[in-house]
């Protein structure tokens, strides 16, 4: 059987299994091979025939596989995390074949005696392959390594010619500027500074603001910014420290972190404006004022209905600090009992009570109904304001729900003022049991300087009976 060179090494990553692991080489005893196991580390272990390893030989020699007693640790992937098995054909070098006189010739022991020879030149080419070798066209002969030496290296001597041991403790020995020299033999940092003339950093384990030149660290040296659209500073409430990466809305919370709060810029420096309240407007003031808030011109406050009640009320309470002229309409109410008159009172402790006092309100209505008669009433002096209804032969309101009773419109004039009287204009259409319709026009005056925030409708006599109300304030 031929023996082909350059194919007697295997070598299996291990995978955690035992084998088998096959090759294909021709083998003439189970002893002519070398099995090594190499670990993580990197260290080589021979494994013993029968003890660590069986081989089963082919019939005809010519393949052969080995079952390992230890498994061969790894995942399969060549990373240095997995152990490695490399089989190599390892003949001895001997030579133990006889060949007597005139004996016929053996041509089976003389082809395994040449294959045997051929292997071990295998052998000693496989190991060579992994030595170190001159190139072909060196002229060097005849080199021989220096005995070991601890902590010794190698290199090649002054000559070029020969290896040699040598040490790296003695600067001299290295082939170095003579200034590299000082350096190399400083024993601590601080001291390698001081030859290379840092002067008073020399003894330093860290660089003072003191020590950097003014504009030294370019933006190239900073620390990375992590995305785009940062900025450079300290976040709202973050306290004293280090630099951090803000982002847009980071910024903005430098003005204020509330929900629907506006930041602008003021006289001097940028301010904010806090969040107003629902409904309102943001309103300009021109190129000399900072922004408000404001309610748009005509905006509906409250609504609602009355039914069989002893009067409305109505609390403006919330309302009179942000609109300076507040309307109150009042649509198709009539009293239960009939020919009655609408009156009005008002607040000013939010609806707590009514002023009533015999000489609160004066008040001047005029009016004229279908049949062209005047109606009018006055007062200078007395406990309400009548606006509409004079109570002089059937000139009251209807009781009668399809008649439409009142429909009316009352304006109130700076009802937050407390410096000057209210002053209060109605207007109101109605329909008389005298069937005639009638419209009314009255000034009412609350004879004391305060706030008006609540007004009460009521009738001369009886509940309401029914109607609509809304109210509107006007910025």
């Amino acid at each position: 059987m031929s023996v082909p060179a350059g194919t007697a090494r295997v070598r299996y990553i291990g995978t955690g299994t035992t084998g088998p692991f096959a090759f294909n080489f021709k083998l003439y005893d189970q002893t002519h091979l070398n099995v090594v196991k190499t670990n993580t580390l990197g260290v080589d272990t021979v494994l013993t025939l029968t003890t660590d390893y069986t081989v089963s030989l082919a019939a005809d020699l010519s393949s052969a596989t080995i079952a390992t007693v230890a498994p061969v640790a790894g995942d399969g992937i060549d990373d240095g995390d997995s152990e490695i098995l490399t089989l190599t054909r390892d003949p001895p070098i001997s030579q133990l074949i006889e060949w007597p006189r005139s004996d016929p010739f053996p041509s089976a022991t003389h082809e395994r005696a040449a294959d045997l020879a051929v292997m071990l030149l295998d052998r000693l080419n496989e190991k060579l392959g992994r030595t170190l070798l001159l190139p072909e066209s060196s002229v060097l002969t005849g080199l021989q390594l220096p005995n070991p030496d601890p902590l010794l290296f190698l290199r090649w001597n002054a000559a070029g010619d020969a290896l040699e041991n040598m040490s790296v403790a003695s600067p001299g020995a290295l082939i170095v500027s003579p200034f590299m020299q000082t350096m190399l033999d400083d024993l601590t940092a601080a001291a390698a500074r001081t030859t290379l003339g840092l002067g008073s950093l020399a003894t330093l384990n860290s660089i003072a603001t003191a020590n950097l030149d003014n504009n030294a660290v370019t933006y190239a040296k900073m620390q990375q910014v992590s995305a785009e659209a940062r900025v450079l500073g300290r976040n709202q409430s973050a306290g004293v420290g280090n630099v951090q990466e803000m982002t847009r809305s980071n910024v903005l919370d430098m003005g204020g972190a509330s929900q629907g709060l506006i930041i602008y810029r003021g006289a001097t420096t940028w301010d904010n404006l806090a969040p107003g309240t629902s409904g309102q407007m943001l309103r300009t003031n021109g190129g000399g004022a900072n922004p408000s808030w404001q309610f748009p011109g005509c905006t509906l406050l409250a609504a609602g209905s009355v039914s069989n009640q002893a009067s409305l009320d109505i609390v403006l309470s919330s309302f009179i600090g942000a609109f300076p002229i507040i309307k109150i309409f009042l649509e198709n109410v009539f009293p239960v009992t009939n020919d009655e008159e609408l009156w009005m009172r008002t607040s000013t402790n939010g609806g707590s009570s009514y002023d009533s006092g015999a000489s609160d309100y004066a008040f001047i209505m005029q009016g004229m109904d279908s049949s062209g008669n005047v109606r009018q009433a006055n007062s200078s002096a007395l406990g309400r304001i009548e606006f509409a209804g004079d109570g002089v032969g059937s000139a009251g309101i209807s009781n009668v729900a399809s008649d439409g009773g009142v429909n009316a419109e009352i304006t109130l004039y700076e009802p937050s003022s407390t410096t000057h009287f209210q002053n209060i204009h109605t207007q109101a259409s109605y329909y008389l049991p005298a069937d005639r319709a009638t419209v009314t026009h009255t000034t009412g005056v609350r004879l004391a300087a305060q706030d008006l925030d609540a007004v009460r409708f009521l009738f001369s006599a009886g509940n309401i009976a029914g109607g609509l109300y809304r109210v509107y304030g006007f910025a």
